[in-house]
């Protein structure tokens, strides 16, 4: 019991040495950061962190303001409560990641993939979310003012306690109609789905 408690102290001295060495050190392309717990980190603002692998990495509670994710594979990672502020993820792969209580409040993402993606009370304000594909994402309690989802893939995405205003919408649903068939039954609520008049969208 006494070695494995060792270890175990060993390995968390470990992390804790990582993740202080990490802050400011631009990462060069191809590294293998997967499954890593890079939690409650405050990276360097401009930090560049593209084109690396972040599969499942947990970033929950860090600060990322003004990093560099583009073209990273960050499937399945956490952003739970992660500052992502103007932060980069252009042409990343962020399908089925969580950003629970992000701030994502003008990021760009355009072009990205987050397929299943969870950014349920996050703020999404103002973000660039050009061309992504934002299919069966989920938007409970998430504001996406101003935001800019020209182009970008929503079928099926949750957004029935969403803040739409002000938001450009695709052109397949940039009408109360065609936005209520493309995200379907019960994906959106007449009155909990603000619509970009910053309105109820209603029945």
């Amino acid at each position: 019991m006494a070695y494995r408690a060792s270890k175990s102290i060993q390995y968390n001295l470990i992390i804790a040495f990582f993740k202080s060495w990490l802050i400011g050190k631009n990462l060069s392309a191809g590294v293998n950061l997967s499954g890593v717990d890079l939690s409650g980190i405050s990276f360097a603002s401009g930090q560049l962190l593209s084109d690396c692998n972040f599969y499942k990495t947990d970033f929950s509670g860090s600060n990322l303001t003004s990093c560099h994710l583009e073209n990273s594979n960050c499937s399945k990672a956490s952003f739970a409560n992660t500052q992502l502020a103007a932060t980069r993820f252009d042409s990343a792969v962020l399908s089925s990641c969580n950003f629970t209580g992000a701030n994502v409040s003008s990021a760009a993402l355009p072009w990205s993939n987050l397929y299943k993606a969870n950014f349920n009370n996050a703020d999404l304000s103002f973000a660039n979310l050009i061309g992504a594909n934002l299919s069966y994402a989920t938007f409970l309690g998430c504001t996406l003012n101003g935001a800019d989802l020209s182009s970008a893939n929503i079928a099926k995405c949750n957004f029935s306690a969403t803040n739409l205003s002000a938001a450009t919408l695709p052109t397949n649903a940039n009408t109360k109609s065609a936005f209520k068939v493309l995200v379907g039954k019960g994906k959106w609520h007449p009155t909990n789905t603000l619509w970009t008049d910053g309105a109820p969208i209603g029945t």
